[in-house]
């Protein structure tokens, strides 16, 4: 049964297929062989999060559909961030690729209420800081604006606006 799956990408250092905008614009090509009918968003420059000091992002989404159960999914996005040189890391520092499953056809995982579960398993979704990044909603309105969470029930410009920073995502080709 195919389903509907929204994936956030993110690179901000040379990784093993080359620099950040080349590993996203790769992953998008090698997530197009298990994730049928990809559309890609453009590539955005974003500020990093967290306390480590690193470069700026590169951000994108891709929107498609998979046959493929959450946690296969999951598993064949981590071989790609692999491939591409990502090793383990401090949570939130540098990084030449990272995958993260947004959504997918609505399903809940992990969630208790309105907020991700304490000591949820490493697959929660809806991603569980999807509604409070703009680095991740401006490419998702790329190629899934009328996107509501199924937790939250939100759509994108509601979520953009509490979130705030969207000044800060700024298309590629701008910069």
């Amino acid at each position: 049964m195919q389903r509907r799956v929204l994936i956030a990408l993110g690179a901000n250092v040379e990784g093993l297929w080359g620099g950040p905008a080349t590993s996203i614009i790769r992953a998008f090509r090698t997530i197009s062989e298990f994730v049928a009918g990809v559309e890609c968003s453009r590539l955005f420059s974003t500020f990093p999060v967290g306390p480590v000091p690193q470069p700026a992002f590169v951000n994108a989404a891709l929107a498609g559909s998979t046959d493929l159960p959450a946690e296969a999914l999951l598993g064949a996005l981590k071989t790609v961030e692999m491939s591409a040189g990502r090793q383990p890391s401090e949570r939130w520092g540098p990084r030449p690729l990272d995958l993260d499953i947004i959504d997918l056809d609505g399903i809940q995982i992990g969630w208790q209420g309105t907020h991700a579960a304490p000591g949820a398993p490493q697959l929660s979704l809806p991603h569980p800081e999807t509604h409070k990044r703009a680095f991740v909603l401006v490419p998702l309105r790329d190629v899934a604006p009328g996107w509501v969470h199924p937790v939250l029930g939100l759509d994108i410009e509601t979520m953009l606006r509490r979130a705030g920073g969207i000044g800060d995502v700024r298309p590629l080709d701008d910069n």
